[in-house]
């Protein structure tokens, strides 16, 4: 902060000082150690920003991508109906996630902390500043149960880039936090807050001491089973139990379940909309997404819709009305819903579209400035609405007066 202030860049006060052209045109002024930490730190938070975009879908170009520990089909996929004109099918495939994180899941992720070059006398954290790199514990219940927690730090600098430039690049000393039963939350915690909140239990140079030379996780969970029973104990449990679809026990579910509409599905758009109109705005919003099972690898994209028994029963009775419109089977109900137009040869509507300018704020604010205005000349201020001399005026009658005359203090 104190680098970014001595450069005369603080977006508090001025906006434009806040651009990425400014700031990437001063950072020259610093020097040459503190330019590589302040970009540094710029492009990881810039990274994590884009990553965070296509995730959800909000990237130009993406489509928002589900994420979890393991992800599995639930069962066959659940043919709704057919495109009448391809004869594509339209499917519900059903998903079950499991965000939840073992602890063989832990051992794996301090492993792939510890460098190449590591030796068994040198620390890969020096700074105390900064909470280390371990496990935690709550210090106090927290509905009724201690939590458990691995923190990891977001950036991670060399035994030389420690001491004041570790200030630098991360001030508020930023960890990323795992849980049994959540897995990696995507926003990360300050070091004040998670000192304040937990305890270590063991830092990563701790644990990698005591494990030796071994790299396999399986030795790294039967150590920490046996050095530290109790933080097991509670991680193991919290596991286990959060084995749900609902809050149990103080702890969030590790499992949900996830339905997607794919295959054809443009020609039932109509009928996806009518069946969830009811509901909330998130279950409205009908998002398109991509889901990876985790054990074949196989991919699916669709239409994202709600599971529970009252979506899908909606769910059906809205594909039964369409499809009997498109058999011919009157019904009062959804006769003027769907109807299949004939495609020509020429869209009209596409045409017009492409034909027609682009809104603007200028253009869409137009009407305001063709707004009729009086004729000139013929009301003046001292004249009514008809045009007629307003009594005790007579001989004041003249051409109209402007702004400035009509304001002017008269003179007797």
């Amino acid at each position: 902060k104190e680098s970014i202030v001595s450069i005369g860049i603080d977006p508090r006060l001025e906006a434009k000082k806040g651009e990425v052209k400014v700031f990437l045109n001063r950072i020259a002024a610093l020097s040459v150690k503190k330019q590589n930490l302040v970009f540094s730190l710029f492009t990881s938070t810039m990274d994590d920003v884009i990553a965070e975009a296509k995730a959800t879908g909000e990237f130009e170009g993406s489509v928002e991508d589900i994420r979890a520990t393991t992800i599995e089909l639930s069962s066959k996929p659940k043919t709704l109906t057919f495109d009448t004109s391809s004869g594509a099918e339209t499917n519900l495939a059903t998903f079950r996630l499991d965000r939840g994180c073992s602890l063989s899941h832990i051992a794996q992720m301090c492993i792939d902390m510890i460098p190449e070059c590591q030796t068994d006398d040198k620390a890969i954290e020096c700074n105390d500043s900064i909470a280390k790199s371990g496990i935690y514990v709550s210090k106090n219940r927290i509905s009724g149960r201690f939590l458990v927690l691995f923190a990891k730090r977001k950036i991670q600098l060399t035994e030389d880039d420690e001491d004041e430039s570790r200030i630098d690049c991360d001030p508020l000393g930023l960890m990323i936090i795992t849980r049994p039963n959540t897995g990696t939350n995507p926003y990360e915690k300050t070091t004040k807050d998670l000192k304040k909140k937990y305890r270590q239990i063991a830092s990563l140079d701790e644990i990698i001491s005591a494990i030796g030379v071994s790299r396999l996780p399986e030795d790294l969970v039967k150590l920490i089973g046996e050095k530290f029973a109790s933080f097991c104990q509670l991680w193991n449990e919290a596991f286990e139990e959060s084995n749900t679809l609902l809050n149990q026990n103080g702890l969030a579910p590790r499992c949900s379940e996830l339905g997607i509409v794919t295959g054809a599905v443009l020609h039932c758009l109509l009928a996806l909309e009518m069946s969830v109109s009811m509901r909330s705005l998130k279950d409205r919003s009908l998002k398109i997404i991509r889901v990876e099972t985790s054990n074949n690898g196989k991919r699916y994209i669709g239409i994202k819709y709600p599971v529970d028994e009252e979506a899908l029963h909606n769910l059906d009775a809205a594909m039964k009305a369409l499809n009997e419109s498109r058999k011919g089977i009157s019904s009062t109900s959804t006769e003027d819903f769907f109807i299949d137009e004939v495609p020509e040869s020429i869209q009209r509507k596409s045409v017009d579209w492409l034909t027609t300018a682009p809104k603007t704020m200028q253009s869409f604010f137009a009407t305001a400035n063709k707004r009729k205005q009086p004729p000139v000349g013929r009301v003046t201020p001292l004249q009514n609405k008809k045009g007629k001399t307003r009594r005790g005026e007579i001989g004041k009658v003249g051409k109209t007066k402007s702004i400035t005359s009509f304001f002017k203090k008269p003179s007797f």
